[in-house]
C-alpha cells in the first residue's frame, strides 16, 4: 500500500499467496498445549514484537480467542525467525509463528493448529516496480506466481491459495 500509493509500483498489486497462524511447541509437547488458551500453561510464549506483522497477527488471535497472556510470560522476538527460534533453542515452551515458518521446524518442535475462528490470514500481494528495466519479465514473473506451477509450489511451503 505504501510503495503504490507512493507511485513505485505499475498496476495494482495482486494477491500471489495467505499465510496464517501456527503454535509451536516443544517436541513431544509437554506441557500438553493444544490451543490458545493453552498457551496460559507455558512459563514463556515467544510472540513477535508489536510492529513486525506476525506480531499484530499474533495479538488478534489471542484477542479472538480471548486470552491474555502476563507479559512476565511473553518473549518478543524481533521477527517470525526469531520467534521460532525461541522454541527450537528450548528458551520458551512455545511461539506463534505463521505455519510456513512452522513447517521448518523438523524435530525441533511441534505444530499446533489454530481453528480458523481464532486464526488470522495475512495476505501477500505482487507488483511489478515501476522503473522495472524489463517490464515483460516483471508481468511474465508475476503471473508465473500467480499461476498453477507458482502456487503449487507456495503450497508446498504451506502457503494457502491467493484466493
Amino acid at each position: 500500500a505504501d510503495l503504490q500509493a507512493a507511485g513505485l509500483i505499475s498496476g495494482t498489486p495482486v494477491p500471489f499467496a495467505r499465510n496464517s497462524l501456527e503454535i509451536v511447541v516443544k517436541p513431544g509437547d509437554p506441557l500438553g498445549i493444544r490451543s490458545l488458551a493453552g498457551l496460559t500453561r507455558a512459563n514463556v510464549v515467544g510472540i513477535c514484537v508489536s510492529t513486525a506483522p506476525c506480531g499484530g497477527s499474533a495479538a488478534e488471535a489471542l484477542q479472538k480467542a480471548g486470552v491474555t497472556l502476563p507479559t512476565s510470560k511473553v518473549s518478543l522476538g524481533q521477527n517470525v525467525d526469531a520467534t521460532l527460534a525461541e522454541v527450537t533453542t528450548g528458551d520458551a515452551d512455545a511461539a506463534i509463528v505463521y505455519v510456513t515458518n512452522a513447517k521448518s521446524v523438523g524435530s525441533l518442535g511441534v505444530a499446533v493448529p489454530i481453528p480458523a475462528s481464532q486464526n488470522v490470514t495475512t495476505t501477500y500481494p505482487i507488483a511489478a516496480v515501476r522503473t522495472t528495466a524489463n517490464p515483460a519479465l516483471a508481468r511474465a514473473w508475476i503471473a508465473y506466481v500467480a499461476g498453477p506451477v507458482g502456487q503449487s509450489v507456495l503450497g508446498r511451503a504451506g502457503f494457502l491459495p491467493a484466493r
